[in-house]
């Protein structure tokens, strides 16, 4: 979760154990980070350069779904519920990447 006003990001993180005895063991973790907004020109070039890094390799995760498709066919490809998941979230990164550049352009 972001909130604007602070410039913090806040995170949960609930880890459970199951021991062979049936007992059941929670760990919460609620943490936060302050993101540091300082307009340093090699803070924005290491920005720019690890988006960039990020968005090759899901390109290299949307090839390797494009020879999946070729493989298997479309028809086939589709009828797996984890595919769409796939489908859906390189698309949000899509959608991501496309806002990202009419930010900075």
């Amino acid at each position: 979760m972001y909130s604007t006003n602070e410039n913090i990001f806040a995170y949960g993180l609930l880890m459970i154990e199951f021991w062979p005895t049936g007992a059941i063991l929670t760990y919460p973790t609620i943490g936060t980070v302050i993101i540091d907004d300082s307009d340093s020109p090699f803070k924005f070039s290491l920005r720019i350069g690890l988006r960039i890094v990020l968005y090759v390799y899901v390109l290299c995760f949307v090839y390797g779904e494009y020879n999946e498709i070729k493989d298997v066919g479309c028809t086939s490809y589709v009828s797996s519920c984890w595919n769409l998941i796939d489908i859906l979230n390189y698309a949000l990164f899509v959608v991501g990447g496309v806002y990202w550049v009419r930010i900075y352009t």
